[in-house]
């Protein structure tokens, strides 16, 4: 459903084809290497949406910018959730919503706590 929403969102198009660009790759060679195209359309597909966000953001369109951070965090790794959280975090402060700020804080903790 989220995904759907994304699709409609202006410059999602270009994101998600840019990903699909640099995130395919070549023939296939066995399972191994399905599995490692696999992961690199994944990693292209959170870029697409991360730099998207990053975008959105600068323009100061902060509930866009935290809807694809938190579109972004079905394809990233524990550590990278962090990051993202953090980011939706500066997002939120953006909109005022200090509360919902603190929670993305307290949830990147929980997936990589800062030493």
């Amino acid at each position: 459903m989220l995904l759907g929403l994304l699709e409609q969102h202006p410059g999602f198009a270009e994101a998600a084809g840019a990903a699909l660009r640099y995130g395919g790759g070549g023939g296939g060679g066995g399972e191994e290497q399905e599995g490692e195209e696999q992961a690199e359309g994944r990693g292209a597909v959170l870029g697409a949406l991360c730099g998207h966000a990053g975008r959105l953001f600068q323009a100061r369109r902060y509930a866009a910018a935290a809807r694809f951070y938190g579109a972004a965090m079905a394809f990233a790794e524990t550590r990278a959730k962090a990051v993202l959280c953090r980011c939706a975090a500066l997002c939120h402060m953006g909109l005022g919503a200090a509360e919902r700020a603190a929670e993305m804080v307290a949830l990147a903790e929980d997936y990589h706590p800062r030493q």
